[in-house]
């Protein structure tokens, strides 16, 4: 959560070794030495434990992200995502577009959402980072070639990235000659 809602670069997001472990989290690669959040405290802290030398650009890089959300507020910056995503699904479901996951086990800053029978995935991915300068990613193992997977985290959960999304979708897809519903702008204009 912490990289994707404060932009927090991936290795100074991760826990170190000295934060406590959860049981999802995957370990550090061997010989990796950048400490997670809670382990630089133990280093800035008076214990002064960590030897390592710590990256520099990724530590103002974590001191700037959460300098953001302090700044917007934490509970905000939730809210933000939340609202953003909705208005994703809403527009995606006006579409005719079905998204993977049911609504209760959605998350705000990722999106599978099915790719429509006549849809070349990689054609219709390669068209809207070219003509639109939109990159959403494509399914992974069994989902490849069947979902897109569409980011909506820091910086990019913001209406207008939204609307455009939307629309280039919706016109990538036409010329495609994938026959859907228009107007998803609209239903998702309604809730950002």
């Amino acid at each position: 959560m912490l990289q994707r809602v404060a932009e927090v670069p991936e290795r100074a997001a991760r826990p170190g070794p000295g934060d406590r472990p959860r049981p999802h989290a995957r370990p550090p690669p061997p010989g990796d030495v950048l400490p997670g959040p809670g382990t630089l405290w133990t280093y800035w802290g008076p214990q002064r434990a960590y030897h390592h030398t710590v990256s520099a650009p990724l530590v103002c890089a974590l001191h700037e992200a959460l300098r953001l959300v302090v700044a917007e507020s934490l509970e905000a910056r939730v809210e933000r995502h939340w609202r953003h995503a909705r208005a994703l699904w809403k527009g995606l479901a006006a579409m005719g577009l079905q998204v993977l996951a049911e609504e209760p086990y959605r998350s705000p800053t990722i999106t599978a959402v099915r790719i429509p029978d006549g849809a070349d995935d990689a054609q219709v991915r390669g068209r809207l980072l070219r003509d639109y300068g939109i990159e959403i990613a494509g399914g992974l193992g069994p989902l490849r070639g069947r979902v897109w997977r569409i980011g909506l985290m820091g910086y990019s959960s913001q209406p207008r990235w939204v609307t455009l999304l939307l629309k280039a979708l919706e016109t990538v897809l036409a010329t495609e000659g994938v026959r859907l519903p228009q107007g998803a702008v609209g239903e998702a204009a309604a809730l950002l």
